[in-house]
């Protein structure tokens, strides 16, 4: 099995799980099947599941089929997916929440994961210990260990099929934290959260939030990762934002045969709807009405189906926001659905700090719809870099224009010596940095001339209106310099021009005669820098790169690459994790990088894909896509 990530938001991500029966995405639901019923009439087959609803991997039980002497039977002499008649995915579990429902199980932990090898599972799971809210902290740790043990053995019989190896821990944060440290060591594959379910039914979010914060500290970032029992579709896209990769939950089926209809932030009963806010094919051929006077089986029939088509809707929104950079917004309006559910995603908010290191660095777009719109990381990420990397460019006088209007109207006609700043979400902002990503692609209806920014200044001058024109030699310098400070740090525009004014002489910044966007940057004749307009982000030529390197040592802005993949890198193929030696910690996925060997020769320009924790934890997938790689240029 591999398991690659594709896109990336917050700690979210869009993965490849490549199996023996095909290639499941993630983010990805596994409908639970119950192979006592799937030939009930009105039952949802799994062939069904494949085919109409799209699904590329389910979830059945082998100690159910273990314990039923015909099931057992049709399932060593046919195998799994012959008998289920499903070609994706099977994934099946071992008992353990059985345990937990009826209070123990019948079978032997190695037994019941030879067998799940025998009838042909992809991914199998060991007989772990279902800890509850209830433990204590004593029980908490003996079922860890015990479920440690199990796993160790368990390992040695799984042969090929994959191995899943739940974490247990109960509400102990630090024992699920010790749990994902333990399990990672022992090189399991497929990593499960089990023991939620409770929480979930209870309400109890913030606890659950809280548990998957201290499992992603301890988990690998290379292995997909599984929330059991969350099936429900107002939950899955906080638990995605959080880190985990897959689902299960029979609750498709179980709420439909309580007359229970899901929607994207509730379920509701059918006995009280007068219109289905639905256009599946379930909900476009027919009515609230026909639903409640139908016959209990064909109304449960429909509303499985009805259930599982919003489920994969969930799936898809969620995935699409991934692409976008847009998931925080999914977020803020998911987590109106319930109080505790919106209690439970500020705390994404509060541990910012934790998804800034994994969450890319640009976004198509930011919305500041709330004041909870302001904690999501980019946005803290901003004002953190702006504190930390800024310096004003314009001198330490600043000049605070009350006045809304484009930026570009301040070119510095009669006040070329004070640093221009205007009201924006963020505070006051220099002018030229509305050029820079996020201040240029944040859309809010808020601005502030209030903010920690002004201590940067010795005096500030407070105007309701400004001159407009001026030098636009003098805003591209500003431009320039602040753009590369919040972008490579504080330090390098000094160590790459020395002065503003100096910079002045010697660079150019070439704008669209369109937009009056910047195109790119030219330093003494030569290109230095290639300007994404969307973003307002510098890219790396071959002479700003070598630039970088003279003057700043390793690893700071470098991939470090093996003697076995430079050779490749150079031709401008892609960098892969397996082979980078070394890179900068401080870069963040999005970063413009500089693939280096290991004698610090640059091999290759590109783009950061992943964080410097995934490269370093990830087997598959891309680190860096290169633009250009040294030989390719010169050819």
């Amino acid at each position: 099995m591999e398991f690659e990530s594709v896109e990336k938001d917050l700690m979210g991500r869009i993965g490849r799980l490549k199996t023996r029966h095909g290639v499941v995405e993630t983010p990805a639901v596994l409908p639970v099947v119950n192979p006592n019923l799937i030939t009930e009439e009105g039952a949802i087959t799994p062939r069904e599941l494949y085919d109409r609803f799209g699904f590329r991997m389910i979830i059945t039980n082998s100690y159910i089929i273990l314990k039923s002497e015909n099931l057992k039977e049709k399932a060593l002499e046919r195998g799994l997916h012959s008998m289920l008649d499903f070609p994706g995915a099977i994934m099946t579990d071992s008992g353990t929440f059985q345990s937990y429902v009826y209070g123990d199980v019948d079978v032997d932990p190695e037994r019941i994961v030879e067998f799940q090898r025998l009838i042909g599972s992809d991914i199998g799971t060991i007989l772990d210990v279902f800890t509850t809210p209830k433990a204590t902290r004593g029980e908490a740790e003996e079922a860890l260990k015990t479920t440690l043990k199990r796993a160790k053995d368990s390992k040695k019989i799984a042969g090929e099929m994959t191995l899943a190896v739940p974490l247990q821990g109960g509400i102990y944060t630090d024992l699920r934290e010790r749990a994902a440290l333990d399990v990672t060591a022992l090189g399991a594959e497929y990593i499960p959260v089990g023991g939620v379910v409770p929480l979930m039914e209870s309400y109890r979010y913030r606890e659950l939030f809280e548990i998957l914060f201290h499992v992603q500290r301890g988990l690998t970032r290379g292995v997909p990762v599984h929330l059991f029992g969350a099936g429900h579709p107002s939950v899955i896209p906080f638990a995605v934002a959080l880190g985990m990769d897959l689902f299960d939950s029979a609750s498709y089926v179980k709420y439909a045969r309580d007359g229970r209809y899901f929607t994207e932030y509730s379920t509701r009963s059918v006995e009280v709807l007068e219109e289905l806010p639905c256009n599946c094919p379930v909900c476009s051929n027919t009515d609230a009405r026909e639903l409640r006077e139908m016959p209990q089986k064909e109304r449960e029939a429909l509303l499985s189906r009805h259930n599982l088509y919003v489920i994969q809707r969930v799936i898809k929104e969620v995935k699409q926001a991934i692409r976008e950079g847009t998931l925080w917004e999914m977020l803020e309006r998911y987590g109106r659905a319930h109080p505790k559910l919106w209690k439970a995603f500020l705390l994404i908010g509060e541990r910012w700090e934790d998804v800034e290191q994994l969450d890319p660095l640009y976004k198509k777009r930011l919305f500041l719809i709330s004041k909870v719109s302001r904690g999501q990381p980019v946005f803290r990420r901003a004002i953190k870099r702006l504190m930390e990397r800024y310096q004003p460019v314009g001198g330490p006088e600043g000049l605070l224009i009350k006045e809304s209007g484009s930026f570009t109207k301040y070119l510095g006609k009669g006040y070329e010596d004070k640093e221009i700043l205007l009201p924006s979400p963020y505070g006051p902002l220099p002018a030229h940095l509305f050029e820079v990503f996020p201040f240029g692609q944040t859309v809010s209806e808020d601005s502030f001339d209030e903010g920690e920014i002004l201590s940067k200044y010795s005096s500030l001058e407070r105007v309701e209106k400004a001159p407009e024109g001026g030098d636009w030699q003098w805003w591209n310098m500003r431009f320039l310099w602040g753009g590369v400070q919040m972008q490579f740090g504080g330090d390098v525009p000094e160590a790459l021009w020395g002065s503003p004014e100096e910079a002045m002489k010697d660079v150019k910044v070439v704008r669209s005669k369109k937009t009056s966007r910047g195109r790119s940057v030219q330093y003494r004749g030569k290109h230095y820098f290639g300007v994404r307009a969307s973003e307002g982000t510098f890219t790396l030529s071959w002479f700003s790169a070598r630039a970088l390197l003279n003057r700043f040592e390793p690893p700071r802005f470098r991939v470090v690459v093996s003697e076995e993949a430079a050779p490749y890198n150079a031709e401008g193929r892609s960098v892969f994790p397996r082979f980078v030696v070394d890179i900068d910690p401080e870069l963040r996925p999005g970063d413009e990088v500089i693939v280096v060997d290991k004698d610090d020769n640059p091999l290759a320009l590109g783009r950061l894909l992943l964080s410097p924790r995934e490269v370093g934890e990830m087997k598959s997938g891309v680190a860096v896509k290169v633009r250009e790689g040294v030989k390719s240029r010169e050819r």
